[in-house]
């Protein structure tokens, strides 16, 4: 009896799984190359990408969704308004072939490691706790660089646009959606506080892991103290903090603690954000494109939460700023800026882009001659 060749064996095997895992035909990828042009074409019927978006990834479909994940951070848990905003999303993405599960999180530093372990496929969070994984959308809230909400408004049409689907990807994560959160301000804990340059002088807390707005209140030249969220709120509540500079978000949060009134200087420092981002492997590039575009769908109902937040702000708690220092704060967030981006913090990616949108909203800056 002759014995086999173990030889031919292995090119056997070595054949039979090479077929099996053959890269897709030129046909199929010709039909891949159609189905991405549909999903990533705004102009098109949304019902239209959707079905392309499952016909490319139809290995992701169970019972015709696609399943995922997210961890929703919001400092009042479930019952918060961020949290309720996403869990009302959970019905509408139900329309392009999403099935959400979501989890609230009070803690983003529980929040993010869930993420790393990949608990969940995406996370929501502050737009200052997204630096690790995407620089360019964290710069959103770069100081001063975004003047109001008509800026942010056309920097997220601009985001939501599919030539900027690279920027927003990187090896392991994608942005996926950006919202806004209003403005972050200086405030004081003596309602009668009424001159910024005074407020200069007080010592001034900020949350941990904003890097912006430590930075802004050091640029300033005032002395800075890091505190966390509820130490910050009851410490200002208690008037054992002079001042603060917070997102207008914390209002909600420690109206119902403060003892007194206080005053907020309405010159806005930077914008908040809220930004969700993803595993890369878990959002295919169609996906990660129709969810910003949903975003930017929503940005006007956004717009009408932080307005109501806003109104529920006592009138004379609103302290106006001279337009000459409000001009002379422009010109030293402009310094930070670049001083920021040549440390590493900023994208200058991002903050070209910014100045873009301030120079075509406001030629007569004196950044744009």
């Amino acid at each position: 009896m002759t014995s086999q060749n173990p030889g031919w064996i292995v090119l056997l095997c070595l054949l039979l799984w090479s077929g099996a895992h053959a890269a897709p035909s030129d046909a199929e990828q010709r039909r891949f190359e159609r189905l991405d042009s549909t999903i990533m074409n705004p102009n098109l019927p949304l019902a239209n990408r959707i079905k392309a978006l499952k016909q490319r990834h139809s290995e992701l479909l169970q019972g015709g969704k696609i399943h995922r994940s997210f961890c929703v951070w919001d400092p009042l848990g479930r019952a918060g308004p961020i949290y309720a905003t996403v869990h009302e999303q959970t019905l509408r993405s139900m329309h392009y072939g999403l099935m959400l599960k979501l989890s609230a999180y009070q803690d983003e530093d529980a929040l993010l490691q869930a993420f790393e372990q990949q608990q969940c496929d995406a996370a929501l969070v502050r737009g200052n706790r997204v630096y690790p994984y995407s620089r360019f959308s964290a710069t959103l809230e770069a100081i001063g660089a975004v003047p109001d909400r008509q800026h942010l408004h056309m920097l997220m049409q601009v985001l939501a646009s599919p030539k900027l689907a690279s920027k927003l990807e990187g090896p392991q994560y994608t942005m996926l959606g950006v919202a806004p959160l209003g403005e972050s301000y200086f405030l004081a804990a003596d309602g009668q506080l009424s001159d910024l340059q005074t407020l200069q002088q007080l010592p001034v807390a900020v949350v941990p892991h904003e890097p912006s707005l430590q930075a802004a209140a050091e640029h300033w030249g005032q002395s800075v103290t890091v505190s966390g969220l509820s130490e910050l709120i009851r410490g200002f509540s208690q008037q054992e903090l002079p001042a603060i500079l917070a997102p207008m978000a914390v209002y909600p949060v420690m109206s119902g603690h403060l003892q007194g009134p206080i005053s907020i200087f309405d010159a806005p420092v930077a914008q908040s954000t809220i930004q969700l981002i993803g595993h890369r492997d878990r959002f295919p590039t169609g996906l990660a494109q129709i969810l910003r575009e949903d975003f930017l769908f929503k940005f006007d109902s956004y717009m009408r939460r932080v307005d109501k937040e806003r109104s529920a702000i006592p009138a004379g708690t609103w302290k106006s700023v001279p337009a000459g220092l409000q001009m002379q704060l422009a010109q030293n967030w402009q310094q930070l800026r670049q001083q920021l981006s040549d440390d590493g913090l900023y994208d200058a990616d991002m903050l070209r882009l910014q100045r873009k949108v301030r120079c075509r909203l406001q030629p007569q800056l004196g950044e744009c001659g």
